[in-house]
């Protein structure tokens, strides 16, 4: 049995690694597999390095697959593909931020135009356009601040859990600037959607909005409209 040494030791893995072996001490696990190596770090002894060069550049000529690279050129390297990662990371996160928008955006429009006949309402009993859209403004509000806090609460538990995994530590890392755009960005689109459909809502006349919600039923003969369901009427012959 070898004994080995611990050389160094770090509490926040990030997923690189419980333990990092020599090269000779993971060989002998492999049980005869070879021993793939993406990188391979060589440093000079002192006075050594032009003999260091030579052999790397004769390794080249006879590999020419092989890169060799300094540490500048390593380093640079090592972030052009991190900034290829992550590129691709923040193109998928805005297709799925694009339909999620839509989606939303949808979902609001839809709600609001079916309250026309609500709105008609209110305006027939006396409300002015200005009090039916700053209700529809503090009611938006509310759904939205509701809407930040149960998707943060739910965010927040998921992420907690991935970094205690990932890095030890069931606090998640956010820059003040990130967190500002996603809330800020979410908010606006709710608010605007919801004012911008209740002032298309209110553009039509009262009469031709509580018309809308009325249901019709036509029996023949002479008919007449008496008060129906959900607010509408319907038209019924007399006598039934």
């Amino acid at each position: 049995m070898e004994k080995v040494r611990v050389a160094a030791v770090y509490s926040r893995s990030r997923g690189f690694g419980e333990a990092v072996l020599p090269q000779r001490l993971a060989a002998r696990h492999l049980d005869g597999r070879p021993l793939l190596l993406d990188a391979v770090y060589v440093r000079a002894q002192p006075g050594r390095e032009q003999q260091l060069d030579d052999s790397l550049v004769r390794l080249h000529r006879a590999e020419p697959s092989w890169q060799v690279l300094d540490r500048a050129a390593y380093r640079a390297e090592a972030l052009r593909r991190q900034d290829a990662s992550m590129t691709a990371t923040y193109l998928l996160l805005v297709v799925v931020t694009v339909f999620t928008s839509i989606s939303v955006v949808n979902t609001l429009v839809m709600t609001t135009m079916e309250r026309s006949g609500e709105f008609a309402l209110l305006r027939l009993v006396g409300a002015t356009r200005k009090q039916v859209a700053r209700m529809m403004r503090l009611e938006n509000a509310v759904i939205v601040l509701a809407a930040l806090l149960v998707g943060s609460l739910v965010a927040g538990a998921v992420l907690s859990v991935f970094s205690q995994a990932l890095t030890g530590s069931s606090r998640p890392r956010f820059e003040g600037a990130t967190l500002t755009l996603i809330l800020g960005g979410a908010g606006i689109l709710a608010l605007a959607t919801g004012m911008s459909t209740t002032l298309i809502a209110l553009r039509q006349r009262p009469s031709a909005g509580s018309l809308s919600s009325q249901t019709t039923v036509i029996t023949g003969g002479r008919d007449h409209f008496v008060p129906g369901p959900h607010g509408g009427t319907v038209r019924r012959r007399p006598g039934r």
